[in-house]
């Protein structure tokens, strides 16, 4: 068979194939993005709950600590849901990768679904950190939740390159790389 266009690399059973025989250089890359939403997915979880939510944002002004809350709950809500879809997302890729059981077609169906739920999600977030409301809040009574929601920026900025992380990786390995290991039986990964 020879070197096909790159995107025959791509489809899911050809990526499955390369993943799980190269499994330790997609352990790595998928292992990286896992770690990263799951820590952002706890610490969602972690503000979202934390116990400066209920404080009052205007010490001029008493308000209920339902409406404390309220203020950046939605935010934080959304972000962190996006931050475990892409968590669960990795995890069907790591699987593939290291259980060698073909889970490429459910990560690419998320991938459908989350990364522009992931736009949106962020944009979400960031938005609602720099609210009226938020930002008072974010510089007196509830700082961690304002800083979560301030560093959905990096994660905007990261949020394609984390979500094509192979693609890219096949990309920069080239079309002659990703056929080798296509061709080559899961054994012979020790000899690259």
């Amino acid at each position: 068979m020879p070197v096909q266009e790159f995107k025959f690399y791509l489809k899911p059973e050809v990526t499955f194939k390369i993943i799980s025989t190269k499994w330790g250089v997609f352990t790595f890359i998928g292992g990286f993005v896992y770690l990263y939403h799951l820590l952002f997915t706890i610490a969602g979880v972690n503000n979202y709950t934390d116990i400066t939510r209920t404080m009052d944002c205007n010490a001029n002004v008493k308000q209920s600590a339902e409406l404390n809350t309220a203020i950046m709950d939605v935010p934080i809500a959304v972000v962190t849901i996006f931050h475990m879809l892409e968590w669960i997302r990795w995890l069907l890729f790591l699987t593939a990768a290291l259980v060698n059981v073909d889970l490429i077609r459910p990560y690419y169906a998320l991938s459908c679904l989350n990364i522009p739920f992931g736009i949106i999600a962020l944009l979400i977030g960031i938005i609602g950190r720099f609210g009226t409301e938020a930002s008072q809040c974010s510089d007196t009574a509830q700082v961690e939740r304002g800083r979560f929601l301030l560093l959905q920026i990096i994660a905007l900025v990261l949020h394609f390159p984390l979500c094509m992380l192979h693609v890219i990786f096949f990309k920069f390995k080239g079309t002659e790389w990703c056929h080798e290991w296509y061709l080559k039986e899961e054994e012979d990964e020790d000899d690259d």
